[in-house]
């Protein structure tokens, strides 16, 4: 099978750990799937595998460059490839039909979540960003009802998609990936007792506005003012405008001292931060799949997530969920686990069975089918 994988927009993120973990995996189980990667260049030359044919393309983040690859280049490109599939995992395909079927990956979720919608459309916004979020949804919509076939990572996203499009639910393929750039911890390997010092809560990802920093900067804030002995592990480039909005309002609430912050990390590094903590929190407010969850547990985290259906999925029964936006009781639930070892050391062990759900392995695979199902359907 002949495969064109749109990956044209993809930089950094979730989306670049998909691209490079399924390329990998599928590459090695499928000796007869041939991929052309349409790719930035920089992203090409770092996949380096035998039957991985680089397209280097050049997408500038602007309205013009962005529609003519979609309209004119894309579809050019997969059929001057003899493609049986375009496999686009940039949650676009071109607004007309294709030569050839199609295999869209759905990863962002934002588009179809009113608190998202709701984010998106705050005064506070960029008016650039404002304008631009309807056009985006609207196209994202279209996409999804157009595509041969669709693919998530979670259920619950595949539902909001059936309840907002014409797409039927019986139609979506829910494929969860794996843990993101960490590796699964033997069982062997988790502490029995945490390390001296300050007790280390983890919110290892990027910045967004969905990500909800400030009811988790108010949860420390509180704890801090409880006298408890706490420092908050972050991933935030500050060079990002929404990570600097994020770290300023920790700054106007007086709790810097108490942050230590990586920065951007490179994917080798991140294991070691994970390992460094003794709790997980996740307050997202919205997410496609939440990755940094799957990495938590694979790293055998107790892991404490925001109520949301997403969330709820990824953790089942290994994480302790709060109410969206409570930072009350956030802040206590953290101080029960931060006084209770016996608690925190069972949900460990709950969180690292949960995290071997998830495998590349087993996405590549559920991944190709859904390709050949694609193409035998044309």
């Amino acid at each position: 099978m002949r495969v064109f994988l749109n990956a044209a927009s993809i930089r950094e993120g979730g989306s670049l750990v998909v691209l490079v973990k399924l390329v990998r995996h599928l590459i090695e189980q499928q000796p007869q799937l041939k991929i052309f990667l349409a790719a930035s260049e920089e992203i090409s030359d770092a996949i380096q595998l035998t039957r991985v044919v680089p397209y280097p393309v050049a997408v500038a983040q602007s309205p013009r460059s962005i529609m003519q690859w979609y309209t004119i280049n894309l579809p050019r490109a997969a059929k001057k490839a003899s493609a049986d599939l375009v496999f686009s995992i940039t949650n676009y395909l071109p607004f007309r039909k294709l030569a050839m079927p199609s295999l869209l990956l759905e990863q962002h979720a934002g588009h179809f979540s009113k608190i998202f919608d709701e984010l998106m459309r705050d005064p506070d916004m960029p008016l650039r960003e404002r304008v631009a979020w309807g056009p985006r949804r609207r196209w994202v919509h279209h996409s999804v009802e157009t595509a041969s076939a669709l693919t998530v990572q979670t259920a619950a996203l595949a539902d909001a998609i059936a309840m907002q499009t014409r797409v039927s639910r019986a139609g979506i393929r829910v494929i969860p990936h794996g843990p993101g750039w960490v590796e699964h911890r033997a069982a062997s390997e988790l502490r029995t007792l945490r390390s001296a010092g300050p007790f280390r809560i983890g919110y290892i990802t990027k910045a967004g506005i969905q990500k909800d920093f400030a009811t988790l900067f108010r949860a420390v804030r509180s704890l801090s003012e409880q006298g408890r002995d706490l420092r908050l592990v972050l991933t935030l480039g500050e060079a990002d405008p929404v990570a600097a909005a994020s770290l300023a309002h920790a700054k106007a609430l007086g709790i810097t001292h108490l942050i230590e912050n990586h920065g951007e990390v490179l994917a080798g590094q991140i294991t070691a931060i994970y390992d460094s903590v003794d709790l997980f929190v996740f307050p997202s407010l919205c997410e496609s799949f939440g990755m940094p969850m799957v990495e938590a547990m694979a790293r055998g985290l107790c892991i404490v997530v925001a109520d949301t259906p997403e969330n709820r999925e990824i953790v089942g029964g290994a994480g302790i969920i709060f109410p969206q936006r409570d930072a009350e009781t956030l802040a206590a639930t953290v101080a029960r686990l931060q006084d209770d070892d016996a608690e925190r050391q069972s949900r460990a062990r709950l969180s690292l069975a949960r995290g071997r759900d998830f495998s590349w392995r087993t996405a590549a695979e559920h991944t190709y089918a859904a390709m050949q199902a694609a193409v035998n359907a044309s």
